[in-house]
């Protein structure tokens, strides 16, 4: 950075570069980047997202000048009480609108030890990061991104001058005709008594922001400053003052100090280390990690309790110099969530690794997770043929995880919402079927504000992981099968070995996938067993006829005909695998392509008076459920509302077969019907004083009869009946499901 030859005031210019950089601190006017072009280079850099980015890097900046009046033993410490930093938010007073205020500029004012020589020459030299181990040399520039104009007037100590003071003013912008973006007057004797300090002014906010500086109350900007600034004023023993002022005209309308007070210890503070890892792909495109041989990085974690008053929700963040510059992302519970129903709590993570990965936008961290990382490695594949990925990574995802699992370690107070995240990841895997240590691993990658959808997805995710594995190896036992050498002396012992470990790996598959089948199986009986007792939302207002559609609806979709995609197994296991129907109109019930009965027009005139006779028609009637075993076979399923006394049904499915019967389709002759009646109120003494052909079964609860189905001019048929009640069916549905489980021998570890 050398100052430009056509504005420069009172400088002898020299062809040796550290006395250029000397004269450079002494001009007056613009100094000028030679080598880069200030327009390209602003473009490049990112805005950063918070409003208040420029105050915070004031203020920090402010913090530094303080630190740097007093010797370093280490320890970060203000020895002197009386330092200050006041930021001031000026409002001019706009009384045609109310008495409201009109944002007009921001001033930090400090006590520290002004910008010296050395202070300058780093303003001027653009990504000058000699300030310390972890600067980047780029906040200064936030300033320009927010503000069209920064102005900082400075006295600090200096030799040169007979009072040992000096004063200067520079600016900052986009000077882009001078190819700067300092604007500097030349340092000048200040008084002997004058305070050493700066004061920094932002003028004229970019692209509207001054909208959000008009509507920021005080409090808010006091909290924000707390949590942005908490880790590095908790580390101070004495901190300056912290005055935050608005100010209408020269009228102080409000103002709140940041003091010593609102900084309490640490709940919890530990450290931890992550080694680095070297990441590579597979064929497969997925992604394996490796230990590294670098040197493992340390983090820390602190963990504040505050009361609301200080502050308003949890928050949880990344913290490089003792600011914070990004969310951390553990959701360790609720933002609103209060800890023992008093305090909100404040998370931060520090360490080296995260300073060192600071994006210049400013309170942006370009940490890489596990997927970016893909990425990275998919990209390399594509672009070259062969490659030797040599990057080292410690992901985010690591990071947080430790963090996370420090956090509720230490806090048995966030551990509530982790119980109720295990009790509801416990109840799904129950559930589906899902084993019990995929939800172990599952919790180690969930949070508390994780909604049931993202506990599924990672539930599932982690099972398929490790599915992927065993069918890896699996299908890796059956290649070397396949390749076994026969003619090898150790060939039977190998074979014998191999076969083993395939045949036993087989089992233990099927077995889980069986576990979801059976799981899900258990969800049916626990909605049908809610439908019955009435638990549903939708039967708390709704009259008892909707039972019976719920009920249907369970078993076989009405105006449906896929049994396969019914759960009428809750009946009988064999129902699923016939054909059939589900409420549909007797005339238009099809089996194998062709019309169940003849068509009218086939039967003679006295048969079509009676399927219209008594202003019915008999041929839209519908069965609740239709199917058929067999050719000739045809089973009638007839479902009640609950209440319905099943007596008084009897005889409805006997109508539907002597009807099928007399008027089936010559090319489908059906002469064997099975007839259920199945409803709640079953009386065995109704029935069969209804029907005297039904006869109690031996401990199973129903009632089971023959009688003959009888037709003009055809033998009779049989019909093989039964009634029963939904409660028994319920019953020996879960009582199959047990068996299931059993024969899998699913314990409790396993499901």
């Amino acid at each position: 950075m050398t100052h430009h030859p056509h504005k420069a005031k009172g400088c002898q210019m020299s062809n040796d570069k550290e006395k250029t950089e000397q004269a450079v601190d002494e001009i007056t006017g613009y100094v000028a980047c030679t080598g880069i072009d200030i327009g390209g280079t602003f473009n490049k850099i990112k805005k950063g997202k918070d409003q208040l980015s420029p105050v915070f890097e004031a203020v920090a900046n402010a913090l530094d000048s303080i630190e740097g009046k007093y010797p370093s033993d280490g320890k970060e410490s203000f020895e002197n009480k009386d330092d200050y930093i006041t930021i001031t938010f000026h409002y001019a007073p706009v009384l045609f609108n109310g008495g409201t205020c009109e944002f007009k500029n921001i001033t930090i004012e400090d006590t520290g030890a002004g910008i010296t020589v050395a202070d300058y020459r780093r303003l001027t030299r653009l990504n000058d990061c000699s300030k310390g181990r972890f600067s980047k040399g780029s906040g200064r520039l936030q300033f320009i991104k927010f503000f069209k104009e920064t102005i900082f007037t400075s006295v600090f100590k200096d030799d040169r001058f007979k009072s040992g003071k000096a004063s200067r003013e520079c600016s900052l912008s986009e000077y882009l005709s001078e190819n700067a973006f300092v604007k500097n007057m030349a340092p000048k004797e200040a008084e002997p008594d004058a305070n050493v300090g700066t004061v920094v002014t932002f003028l004229g906010p970019r692209n509207n922001s001054g909208n959000y500086y008009n509507n920021v109350s005080i409090s808010e900007l006091k909290e924000r400053f707390i949590s942005h600034f908490f880790i590095r004023l908790s580390q101070i023993d004495f901190f300056p003052t912290i005055n935050i002022v608005f100010k209408s005209g020269e009228r102080v309308t409000d103002e709140t100090q940041i003091t010593h007070n609102d900084i309490p210890e640490p709940k919890v503070r530990e450290e931890f280390s992550l080694s680095y890892k070297r990441a590579s792909l597979t064929k497969e495109e997925k992604v394996q990690w490796k230990e590294s041989k670098k040197e493992e990085e340390k983090f820390e974690v602190f963990v504040f309790l505050l009361p609301e008053n200080t502050l308003d929700k949890n928050q949880e963040c990344f913290v490089s110099r003792g600011e914070q510059v990004n969310d951390a992302g553990l959701k360790l519970a609720k933002s609103s969530e209060k800890i023992n129903g008093l305090n909100h709590y404040f998370v931060a993570i520090t360490g080296r690794y995260i300073d060192n990965h600071v994006s210049d936008a400013r309170g942006e961290l370009d940490i890489p997770t596990k997927a970016s990382v893909k990425d990275t490695l998919l990209k390399k594949r594509e672009s070259l043929l062969e490659y030797e990925d040599n990057d080292e990574y410690i992901v985010i995802d690591r990071i947080q995880e430790r963090a996370r699992e420090i956090c509720v370690e230490r806090l048995p107070e966030l551990e509530t919402g982790r119980k109720e995240l295990r009790a509801s990841v416990e109840t799904i895997c129950a559930r589906y079927g899902i084993s019990k240590k995929y939800g172990e691993e599952a919790l180690k990658r969930l949070t508390t504000q994780d909604e049931k959808k993202k506990i599924f997805k990672t539930l599932y995710q982690t099972q398929a992981v490790e599915m992927a594995k065993k069918e890896a190896a699996l299908d890796f036992t059956f290649d070397e099968i396949l390749t076994l050498d026969s003619k090898n002396a150790e060939y039977e012992e190998c074979f014998r070995e191999k076969t083993d470990e395939f045949f036993r790996t087989i089992p233990e598959q099927n077995k889980e996938t069986l576990a979801h089948y059976f799981a899900r199986r258990r969800l049916v009986v626990e909605v049908f067993e809610r439908i019955l007792k009435r638990e549903m939302d939708v039967q708390k207002d709704a009259k008892r006829s909707e039972d019976e559609r719920l009920i249907h609806n369970t078993l076989f979709r009405q105006r449906t005909a896929n049994p396969r995609q019914s759960d009428l197994w809750v009946l009988d296991e064999e129902f699923v695998y016939y054909s059939g129907t589900s409420d549909t109109p007797l005339k238009d019930v099809e089996f194998n392509g062709k019309k169940l009965l003849r068509d009218l027009s086939d039967c003679s005139e006295e048969d079509r008076e009676y399927l219209a006779s008594g202003g019915e028609n008999r041929t839209r009637k519908r069965p609740d459920i239709l199917l058929y075993p067999e050719e000739g076979k045809c089973i009638i399923i007839e479902l009640k509302s609950p209440e319905v006394n099943i007596s008084d049904c009897l005889g409805q499915v006997n109508k539907y077969a002597g009807l099928i019967y007399a008027y089936c389709a010559d090319e489908l002759p059906i002469n064997r019907f099975y007839t259920y009646v199945i409803g709640e109120n079953l009386n065995f003494r109704d029935v069969r004083l209804t029907d005297s052909l039904y006869k109690p079964a031996r401990n199973f609860g129903y009632l089971y009869g023959m009688r003959a189905v009888v037709a003009d001019g055809k033998p009779d048929a049989d019909q093989y009946m039964e009634a029963h009640s939904y409660s028994t069916i319920l019953e020996r549905a879960k009582l199959r499901n047990k068996i299931f489980f059993d024969f899998l021998a699913m314990t409790e570890e396993d499901i």
